[in-house]
């Protein structure tokens, strides 16, 4: 009996330790397991449902989910990054939070940009960026008058404006977006809902102090919001509850709630409420004259005041500790925490005129949205009375409803037919204005319109002192070929032979039809010398042309003339009548040659 006394104790308590991690071991597979067999949608539902209440699950089906990221749609990775920037966000990562929810805001879904947008918002009012977090307002706005939106995700939404309008100490602001909320959906909202309501609500009443510790609505939100474990809002609420009795300076009670909450707190709040939570029970503990307890809390507050060093509730802390130093006589420890105090106070002091500057902005713009809203709102009711005028007047007409029919469908038909001769006019104007310039069969210039633009590129050229071209082709026999074949024939010899000239000719070329087989070409920045050259290899190139399909009985060649500006000047009729004697004296004597200006002898045969 003497030996199991001696050892009984350690054996079971070493015995229950290996049975705790064992335990702990088997869950954890069992867990993992089950996670494997589920699928993408399952996890990501699950791991919404669970996020602000079981850290740890949490974590491993988000673990789960990054294993299967590659094979994840664009609307799972929005929720595995929201998924990703909450976990952040718990953790106080509110820096790499912020990068997740901002790869969010382009999503083609609503209402995960806008839930982007909220919660960039919120991470901004956490870390006191009031500027930033207003610029989230415009957006939040414009996406709440998208026709998709979830009402889930309305009523988020008006959740995290109201809390922007209690950090921005504008109570009267969140009482319209309270009401808001309570119009959605008929007022048919889910508990949840209800929840997320009245715990604004709570705050917006406490900071225009119109509500108690003991008032019904308190403890009726938090028996709601218990019930369906939102633990994050019923610690909010608890912690509002304290601080109502701290003002009401009941603080044994105030003690005895936040005392109670505290391991709460510690498990499941963001890390700015754990700062405040320690801070407030340094306050109460010091009211209670407990020193020793009021510094423990303030140091464990202040162990934050690096990542908070701007919220009152840090400077709360720091209170504490000075008026203990001073209740103390400690003059040394007086003097070091009246000057980490007055360090506080100044950057508070900067960081509330941040504030008041972003809440004079925000009301001017806000003012600016309820003007255009009363005006929208004018013109629906103008709409109205205008709508309205007309069922009065369609009634006093109704007797004549059948000829006011008839007569709009023959204006109706009238219009129509006008539209329609309108049309066909324009069509036909267009049509002829073309056909005066453009040839229909080979789309080049007739050579009044080829002349004129010649005109214009040779005074250009003088201008610019630059040599022009003139090239004339005139396909021979051409009229023994139409008489033998028919135009139809002729017609497509002509378009293979003319659409050759792209081939050869310099980009920029004017080409225009200066009669039924003649064609001309003005070449840009080319000298007689050059366009002879080009000419001759355009010709050749007609010799070995295939047209037995089209032209079986003739062998198809062309004649051509060549001029330029240095041998017949800039004027554009003597460089046209130059360039037609040089292609007479091709057609004359050889035929299948191409001829210049300056040599009546055929460039070759």
């Amino acid at each position: 009996m003497n030996k199991l006394k001696t050892f009984a104790p350690k054996q079971v308590a070493s015995l229950l330790a290996a049975l705790l991690i064992l335990s702990t071991l088997l869950f954890s597979k069992v867990s993992i397991a089950e996670h494997e067999s589920l699928s993408t949608d399952e996890l990501i539902a699950r791991a919404l449902q669970i996020k602000s209440r079981g850290a740890e699950q949490s974590e491993t089906l988000i673990n789960e989910l990054s294993k299967r990221q590659g094979s994840l749609s664009w609307q799972q990775l929005d929720q595995y990054e929201y998924l990703l920037a909450y976990q952040q966000t718990m953790q106080g990562n509110y820096q790499r939070a912020l990068l997740y929810h901002i790869k969010n805001i382009s999503s083609p879904n609503a209402n995960f940009k806008i839930r982007a947008y909220g919660n960039i918002m919120f991470l901004n009012l956490l870390m006191s960026n009031y500027q930033l977090s207003s610029d989230s307002l415009h957006p939040i706005l414009n996406i709440l008058q998208n026709e998709t939106l979830e009402d889930e995700m309305i009523y988020d939404t008006y959740y995290t404006l109201a809390y922007f309008f209690n950090r921005l100490d504008a109570p009267q602001r969140v009482m319209e977006q309270l009401q808001a909320m309570e119009l959605i959906d008929n007022g048919q909202a889910t508990p949840r809902q209800n929840c997320l309501i009245n715990h604004q609500k709570v705050n917006a009443l406490f900071a225009l102090k119109q509500i108690q510790a003991k008032d019904e609505l308190i403890s009726t939100t938090l028996t709601l919001c218990d019930r369906i474990n939102e633990s994050i809002v019923v610690q909010k609420l608890l912690t509002i509850k304290a601080l109502m009795l701290m003002a009401e300076k009941d603080y044994q009670q105030a003690k005895n709630i936040l005392l109670d909450s505290i391991e709460q707190v510690k498990i499941n709040a963001y890390p700015v409420d754990i700062l405040k939570h320690y801070s407030y029970l340094a306050e109460v503990f010091y009211q209670l004259n407990d020193f020793n307890q009021a510094s423990v809390y303030a140091d464990q507050a202040l162990a934050y005041k690096k990542d908070f060093p701007t919220l009152p509730t840090t400077l709360m802390a720091q209170n504490v500790h000075y008026n203990i130093a001073e209740a103390q006589h400690n003059s040394k420890n007086q003097l070091r925490y009246l000057q980490d105090k007055l360090a506080s106070e100044h950057a508070i002091a900067l960081k509330e005129r941040e504030k008041s500057l972003a809440l004079y902005k925000l009301k001017y713009e806000l003012t600016a949205l309820d003007l255009e809203l009363e005006d929208y709102q004018a013109s629906i009711a103008n709409e109205q009375q205008h709508e309205q005028r007309k069922v009065e007047n369609n009634t006093v007409l109704s007797r004549f409803i059948i000829s006011d029919r008839l007569f709009q469908l023959l204006l109706l038909i009238m219009i129509l037919w006008m539209i329609r001769l309108h049309f066909i006019y324009w069509a036909e104007k267009k049509k002829i204005q073309l056909d005066l310039i453009y040839d229909k069969a080979t789309g080049f210039l007739h050579r009044k319109p080829f002349l004129e633009q010649c005109a214009k590129a040779l005074s250009a050229a003088k201008d610019q002192q630059k040599t022009l071209s003139l090239v004339i082709m005139n396909i021979d026999n051409l009229r023994e070929v139409n008489e033998l074949q028919g135009n139809d024939r002729t017609d497509r010899l002509i378009t293979l032979m003319i659409n050759m000239h792209q081939q050869f000719f310099p980009e920029g070329t004017l080409a225009g039809r200066l009669g039924g087989d003649e064609f001309g070409f003005l070449l840009n920045n080319t000298n007689a010398e050059q366009a002879v050259r080009l000419a001759e290899e355009y010709r050749l190139d007609i010799n070995f042309l295939d047209t037995k399909q089209i032209c079986y009985q003739f062998d198809v060649t062309a004649s051509f003339g060549v001029s330029d500006t240095q041998l017949s000047g800039h004027s554009a009729i003597k460089l046209l009548q130059e360039t037609e004697l040089a292609l007479v004296q091709a057609k004359n004597e050889y035929k299948n040659c191409t001829c210049c200006y300056s040599k009546f002898t055929p460039a070759s045969a």
